[in-house]
């Protein structure tokens, strides 16, 4: 008996390309199907090691070389039990690390749900960790997002979501604060957004001028946000002095 397969992803409910992702536990296996987004989501969190992730074990064999590389410059054998899984485990943590680039965050807002006023929504705190461009170390922080909707907005979780989208790849702030901005911007239209995103970087904290704590605040600004509304940046920075 062949049962039809779902034409709604089981997550979200959207009609976009469903197909089936499987996952086993202690021998019971299930089957879920999921849109593209939530099918990479559903693997990533689940720290299933696929070709999708690392293709042809091409990261693996990158950390193997880097484990090479530390050898001969620290001058030691590094023979310890404990490393032979490592390139594994490595590769493993940057597939979820690098997720981002598997998925488009702009599709988040095209679930969208009709405004019922012109008031500021604010989202607050969201919490993201990244990966600096330059040196690979990790970025962790939060942004703060605040918009003015036009005809239309998205659930909040849709929020966070674009945030992890684009923070799960080789970033820069500046370039993060400017890719959320503008994917809130073109999808939904608002009268106007403002981002805010405050972060730390291990790159400035455990090397090279080594300055643990410093906080760097990156801010971009559409619509009535940027035009004369004193009143909307107001109440923004209300909230986010508030930190709620």
């Amino acid at each position: 008996m062949s049962i039809d397969q779902p034409n709604k992803c089981e997550n979200c409910g959207c009609t976009e390309t469903v197909q089936p992702v499987s996952s086993s536990f202690s021998g019971f296996e299930r089957t879920f199907y999921l849109c593209f987004s939530h099918r990479i989501e559903f693997l990533s969190k689940m720290s299933i090691l696929t070709s999708e992730f690392v293709a042809n074990s091409k990261m693996v064999e990158g950390i193997e070389l880097l484990l090479e590389g530390i050898r001969a410059f620290t001058g030691t054998n590094l023979n310890d039990p404990e490393l032979d899984k490592t390139p594994y485990r490595v590769a493993r943590m940057y597939s979820e690390l690098l997720s981002g680039y598997l998925i488009d965050p702009r599709t988040y807002l095209r679930t969208k749900i009709p405004s019922v006023g012109d008031h500021l929504i604010y989202e607050g705190a969201i919490t993201f960790n990244s990966m600096c461009i330059h040196h690979m170390a990790i970025i962790s922080g939060e942004v703060h997002i605040g918009y003015v909707p036009n005809e239309y907005i998205v659930g909040l979780s849709k929020l966070a979501r674009v945030v992890e989208g684009y923070a799960k790849r080789l970033q820069l702030q500046e370039r993060l604060t400017e890719q959320i901005i503008t994917a809130i911007d073109d999808e939904l239209k608002p009268l106007g957004v403002m981002v805010v995103v405050k972060a730390t970087h291990d790159c400035m904290q455990i090397r090279g001028v080594l300055k643990p704590g410093t906080l760097t605040t990156t801010a971009a600004v559409r619509g009535i946000f940027k035009e004369n509304d004193a009143s909307c940046k107001s109440e923004f920075l209300a909230f986010l002095k508030g930190g709620s």
